[in-house]
């Protein structure tokens, strides 16, 4: 252990323990964090149910924050990541996109569905090889990728076929992962991708990185 200032230690575990600890708590939080914005915001609930809703979107948004300072702890990563803000609106020539979401977890899938459903139309599908079939006979606005993808075609598998055969798209790609935030932002920077979002992430921010995405494509 090293000594990092007032009397702290830091812990030191492998890195396939480590991941495989944060993938196990990582996936359900973002489920959790997810369904309880989508439930806040909803403007048909009754007083005393959307004060609880709200509640409990605090507390998730707090558990959220306190796994985060975990992972920076035991992960070392010189800086925390930040939500991203935009100064976007969604207008009415960036509705009605088809993003394809390639995810191995159902209930990551059925979130996303949720989260960019009402504007976009969202296609599933759980591997790489899956996706790849999509794409090469399909037209899709944007991707988005789980890079813990599991199958015969990893996520990094799957963007160096893109790369190979649909170079347009990188711009139009984000990554989402509960690996390290430096991890993810070094693919980003290799496959010039449109962007990355660090397992748990807030549908809000999941939503307007999509939007630049669709802004940039325009330009």
């Amino acid at each position: 252990m090293r000594d990092f200032g007032s009397g702290l230690q830091k812990p030191k575990l492998d890195d396939e323990v480590l991941s495989e600890l944060r993938h196990a708590i990582v996936n359900p939080l973002t489920v959790l964090l997810g369904y309880c914005e989508v439930l806040a915001s909803r403007k048909d609930l009754p007083d005393d149910v959307a004060m609880l809703a709200h509640e409990l979107l605090t507390r998730a948004r707090e558990c959220a924050g306190a796994v985060e300072r975990l992972f920076f702890v035991l992960s070392g990563e010189n800086e925390m990541a930040q939500p991203d803000s935009f100064g976007h609106e969604i207008g009415q020539e960036e509705r009605h996109a088809k993003v394809l979401v390639v995810d191995d977890e159902v209930v990551i899938q059925g979130l996303i569905a949720k989260v960019l459903g009402k504007e976009h139309k969202v296609v599933n599908v759980s591997t790489g090889e899956e996706a790849l079939k999509l794409l090469e006979k399909e037209r899709f606005d944007c991707v988005i990728l789980d890079m813990n993808l599991g199958g015969e075609l990893s996520g990094r598998d799957l963007l160096e076929r893109m790369q190979a055969k649909m170079p347009h798209l990188a711009r139009r790609t984000l990554i989402i992962g509960g690996g390290s935030k430096e991890l993810l932002s070094q693919v980003a920077s290799e496959f010039s991708l449109g962007g990355y979002v660090q397992k748990p992430f807030r549908p809000d921010v999941l939503r307007q990185i999509v939007l630049t995405m669709l802004l940039a494509k325009q330009e």
